[in-house]
């Protein structure tokens, strides 16, 4: 998982005859797909300028989330989705986090 900490990038740039996908800078994510299904990402990264990238293996990041990354991420996307709520946004974290852990996805 690649996070920009400085700079601007583009996934699948200019090599190859790559198709632009996106444009991505401070703050955002890439290769967590690679995470999940522990495959070798196909994306092509291109720096636009001076970049700066904070990287962590998937080893370290089950080391401090757990063995099961997308149960992790699944249940993030949850809290974010309750705190985005004008309901469940009143909750306290803890609650929030408990109704989270009773959740069912289907």
């Amino acid at each position: 998982l690649k996070t920009v900490k400085g700079g601007t990038v583009k996934p699948n740039g200019e090599f190859s005859g790559g198709v632009e996908m996106s444009c991505i800078g401070p703050g955002d994510c890439f290769g967590e797909s690679a995470l999940l299904t522990g495959a070798c990402a196909g994306v092509t990264v291109l720096a636009l300028s001076r970049a700066e990238l904070l990287c962590i293996s998937s080893r370290e990041l089950r080391e401090v989330l757990g063995a099961d990354l997308g149960a992790c991420l699944e249940r993030s996307f949850l809290l974010s989705s309750l705190k985005k709520s004008p309901v469940t946004s009143q909750f306290s974290s803890s609650q929030q986090f408990e109704i989270v852990k009773v959740m069912i996805v289907n």
